[in-house]
């Protein structure tokens, strides 16, 4: 709560005080007052995931910004929320740890901070935070916040920092060369002289195709890549998900656990071989996890897809204890 009391001083930290003798209060800038303002902004929107389902309307919701929290097994519930005047956190819980399977930062802590602060200081919409000079506006793409290219057909205003804030142009999309009955695609070094066409497809992460794929989320697919490409042989190797590359991974000697192996292979693999510090551990379904015990050290991990293109990362596996 005290951290959160800095966003609404401009970014200064002021070290709470807990008893009538303590006089001594630190203060500290922590943020520039561009990046409180942004994120004052940001945590003050209603139309947001984690409002109160059971709240009944906006018409007296107290002008806030706010932020919620759920443990894991819904052990806590809370929500901190502020504004020029008060810093108020709320905590929702048993004092014994057992979870409550209803217990929720959104629907049960933050309807009682709205209440706490309808009833503190209802009416403070007139004194909110202004927009400070180290903060402007710019044109963005809605779907990534990054400048507009030629293909973004939803632009928006929005705040940034100068020098500070990303300059890349917005790519959530990409052009690919497709066959005409669009079952195949080309790169730059197989795409024919005719018989092809551009076509915008959505530039989604691996993580993303992932998570599509384990839950059988549909999109459109960028076609099978041209099976005669000499290229495709040499690059393109499947993107290694889990384990994240460069990693330290700390694991219990008492109750050790697997680390997961998973992967984001081309739309034209069915099969993948997995090998440990260069030793075939196990081929899987593309798309499939599995599960390895490394031992300690510096752990190499390549994946290699049934088209023979290769990815290798390397991690470091300490075992301690937890």
């Amino acid at each position: 709560t005290g951290l959160y009391s800095s966003f609404a001083a401009d970014g200064v930290f002021t070290k709470p005080l807990y008893t009538v003798a303590e006089t001594n209060a630190g203060r500290s800038r922590i943020m520039s007052t561009g990046a409180s303002f942004m994120i004052n902004e940001i945590l003050s929107k209603v139309n947001r995931p984690d409002f109160p389902l059971n709240w009944q309307s906006t018409e007296h919701m107290p002008k806030i910004a706010w932020k919620t929290g759920t443990s894991y097994g819904r052990r806590d519930a809370w929500s901190i929320g502020y504004n020029k005047h008060y810093t108020v956190g709320v905590w929702m819980g048993n004092f014994s740890g057992v979870g409550v399977a209803s217990l929720s930062g959104a629907n049960t802590a933050t309807p009682l901070l709205f209440r706490i602060f309808n009833t503190i200081d209802y009416d403070s919409d007139q004194e909110w935070f202004r927009q400070p000079e180290d903060c402007l506006t710019r044109l963005v793409c809605s779907e990534t916040g990054l400048a507009p290219a030629s293909f973004c057909t939803n632009i928006i205003s929005d705040y940034y920092l100068p020098l500070i804030s990303a300059t890349k142009t917005c790519d959530h999309m990409r052009e690919v060369s497709v066959a005409g009955d669009e079952k195949l695609s080309y790169c730059n070094s197989c795409v024919p002289q005719t018989g092809y066409k551009k076509k915008l497809y959505a530039n989604y992460s691996p993580d993303m195709l992932a998570y599509f794929g384990e839950r059988s989320i549909s999109y459109n697919r960028i076609p099978a890549h041209n099976p005669s490409c000499e290229k495709v042989f040499q690059e393109s190797g499947p993107a290694i998900i889990s384990p994240k590359n460069g990693s330290e991974y700390l694991i219990s000697k008492k109750n050790p656990e697997p680390i997961q192996l998973s992967c984001s292979a081309g739309a034209d693999v069915s099969r993948v071989y997995w090998y440990v510090n260069d030793k075939f551990y196990k081929t899987a379904e593309a798309g499939s996890r599995q599960f390895f015990m490394p031992e300690e050290g510096p752990v190499k991990i390549s994946c290699t897809d049934d088209k023979g293109r290769n990815r290798d990362i390397r991690i470091v596996v300490k075992y301690v204890d937890l």
